[in-house]
């Protein structure tokens, strides 16, 4: 016998398939299946939740400071003009617009903690030994408020990243 597993996400019908041997039906199988479905869901929401997220907590920074937003929308409205459609080349364009993401997410990071990493030599961080193959969490919200690396790290204020020379992906350049 073989488990097939189907997933409908809202309007979105998605199938995903898992083809395992089962030896009879039983209520662990049943169990099993369920957990995995539940898994692929999850997975499915994270990617589309943390985006969502990022663009609430974006907007609504924004309305808290009206004259952020009326610079950027100054920026979008003499790049964009009157365009349809906005093109990569006027996105690149928009530096401020990449100054408001920037912030939001130093802010507001989607997930508090990044992915763990795991250490691939034996090595000291400020007095802490992290051997080799143990995992590292990093905390990006911390990260985000720290008054040694940011000024005023509590206030939104996109103009620090005009300043900078950490690029929009967040890689140090130069």
């Amino acid at each position: 016998m073989v488990a097939l597993i189907m997933l409908e996400m809202r309007t979105i019908k998605i199938s995903l398939i898992f083809w395992f041997p089962l030896k009879r039906k039983t209520c662990l199988d049943l169990e099993l299946i369920e957990f995995i479905k539940a898994i692929i869901l999850d997975m499915f929401a994270a990617g589309s939740d943390t985006t969502s997220t990022a663009l609430e907590r974006a907007m609504t920074e924004l309305l808290r400071r009206p004259e952020i937003m009326h610079k950027l929308k100054t920026e979008i409205r003499s790049i964009a003009g009157s365009k349809t459609f906005i093109t990569e080349d006027d996105l690149e364009a928009m530096v401020y617009l990449k100054a408001v993401i920037k912030e939001t997410v130093r802010l507001h990071p989607p997930l508090p903690f990044l992915v763990p990493r795991a250490s691939r030599t034996k090595v000291e961080i400020d007095g802490y030994e992290i051997k080799q193959g143990y995992q590292v969490y990093i905390n990006a919200w911390a990260i985000g408020r720290d008054p040694i690396s940011w000024e005023i790290p509590e206030e939104f204020e996109p103009d620090r990243f005009l300043r900078s020379v950490v690029d929009y992906k967040a890689m140090i350049s130069g």
